[in-house]
């Protein structure tokens, strides 16, 4: 299961990497709008996505495992790779097939380290900020 995760966020050329990783950048995509459509989704992985990027987007640019973010979530292995899973089918049928919102880089030992960079997680604040 984890090879299939791992060969939908390749991209298509990974000539330029080192030897054993692959990183996926899509979240130059996203902006403040579309995060706050994404937010406003009721499913699974809009709720779980967003319970990770709550996560993520207190550490910038710090690399997370699924054990870590299963930890810091309270989610399981599974449920954040269904969510993961569910996350690239929303974003096809809903974001007209814009990627992740958060970084991948695969390991040589075909484990994922997902971060947000910075301007996504000033951005997920700004979603996240309390209404007054």
């Amino acid at each position: 299961m984890e090879e299939v995760y791992r060969l939908l966020a390749q991209p298509a050329s990974s000539e330029s990497l080192p030897e054993g990783s692959v990183e996926v950048e899509d979240s130059e995509q996203w902006d403040l709008e579309m995060l706050k459509r994404f937010a406003a989704g009721t499913g699974v992985a809009n709720v779980k996505v967003g319970k990770v990027l709550d996560v993520m987007s207190q550490s910038p640019g710090e690399q997370f495992t699924i054990p870590d973010l299963s930890k810091e979530t309270g989610y399981g292995r599974g449920e954040l790779l269904g969510a993961l899973s569910g996350l690239t089918r929303h974003l096809n049928a809903h974001f007209e097939g814009v990627g992740w919102m958060f970084d991948t880089v695969w390991g040589s030992e075909n484990e994922a380290y997902y971060s947000v960079p910075e301007h996504i997680a000033e951005m997920w604040a700004q979603v996240r900020e309390p209404r007054a």
